[in-house]
């Protein structure tokens, strides 16, 4: 017996059938997060004088 721990992704096509998806809250969520991350970063770059 084999148990499946990971499972792909599954499209949502039946929510939407005119091409259009809405987006979650989480997904939001972590758009926000990573534009917070590449600003970070980019704030520590700049701070950097040797470049």
């Amino acid at each position: 017996m084999t148990r499946v721990i990971f499972q792909p992704p599954k499209l949502r096509r039946e929510e939407c059938e005119d091409g259009e998806r809405r987006v979650t809250w989480l997904e939001l969520f972590f758009d926000l997060i990573f534009v917070v991350a590449i600003a970070q970063l980019a704030h520590n770059f700049h701070e950097i004088s040797a470049w």
